[in-house]
């Protein structure tokens, strides 16, 4: 057989990336049929998984991914497709605890704002509830003042009575000058001047009666009767101081005509009437507490 002759050797990068030809036509790789055409190039982009041979399944029931590997990408832009993705891998089984594992129970969660509308009426009810209990104590037991100010109460009160007692010494000098002016006794002079002085000494009594210490402690309203009672008096007792000296200018007559001054005494006197009166009902009852002397409205 002769030898064929020597090819030359291919470029080197053709050596390198591809498997060697040997030089000339290839009869046993030639088709029978003739050249046969090319196939289409396959399309661009992921190719689909290839068959197994023989029909063979994946173990285990897993079934074959899909065509699009993108499919099931839950990084990508795409939404994750429904499902439990572990669970479909893994055939459908579902994923159970782990064996004595306790589990956390989860509490229901309770609102805060009822929570804290319930707290702030317990507050105000409880609040309520000791208030209450607290004022019926104090009705119950009654209210009484600190021993400090029940002392100044009644040293007010003494200071009171020692006015009142000075009134009366005052009335009785009035009541006997009266009498005696209308009788046109021997001490009508005298009469006028016993009922100017009273007149003065009702003035006296109306200042000490405002400067009286402790007087915030008494009833307002029983002061208020008492001034209004001896400014009343002090104007019928210059009235009547009046009245005698027309008896000593005229001459004095038992019986006679009316005299003005006399008649002006009228209305001032009912107003000290009343007052005194009224201030009585609001004494006693102090001056029996302290042992004091109770008046009647013709007394004082």
């Amino acid at each position: 057989m002769a030898v064929p002759p020597s090819q030359p050797e291919p470029p080197p990068w053709e050596s390198w990336y591809a498997p060697r030809r040997p030089a000339g036509p290839q009869p046993w790789l030639a088709s029978p049929t003739g050249p046969q055409p090319l196939s289409a190039p396959p399309p661009p982009g992921p190719q689909p998984w290839p068959t197994p041979p023989g029909g063979m399944q994946p173990l285990g029931g897993v079934q074959a991914p899909p065509a699009d590997p993108d499919a099931t990408r839950v990084d990508g832009m795409d939404p994750v497709p429904p499902g439990d993705l572990p669970t479909e891998l893994l055939g459908g089984l579902l994923l159970e605890p782990a064996p004595n594992v306790p589990q956390r129970s989860r509490r229901p969660r309770v609102p805060l704002v009822p929570v804290i509308v319930a707290a702030v009426l317990l507050a105000i009810v409880a609040g309520a509830v000791v208030f209450r209990g607290h004022s019926g104590t104090a009705a119950a037991t009654g209210t009484t003042p600190s021993p400090s100010s029940h002392d100044a109460r009644r040293q007010a009160a003494v200071g009171l009575s020692g006015l009142l007692a000075q009134s009366v010494t005052d009335r009785a000098a009035v009541i006997k000058a009266v009498a005696d002016v209308r009788g046109c006794g021997p001490s009508l002079r005298q009469d006028a001047q016993t009922l100017t002085r009273a007149a003065s000494a009702r003035q006296r009594l109306l200042s000490r009666l405002a400067n009286l210490p402790g007087r915030s402690l008494l009833p307002a309203a029983m002061l208020s009767d008492l001034t209004g009672a001896w400014q009343a008096s002090a104007q019928v007792d210059s009235d009547l101081a009046r009245w005698a000296d027309d008896k000593i200018a005229r001459g004095c007559r038992r019986v006679g005509p009316s005299d003005a001054n006399l008649r002006a005494s009228s209305a001032p006197e009912a107003q000290a009437i009343a007052g005194k009166q009224a201030f009585a009902r609001r004494w006693n009852p102090i001056a029996r507490q302290y042992a004091l002397t109770t008046y009647q409205r013709n007394q004082f």
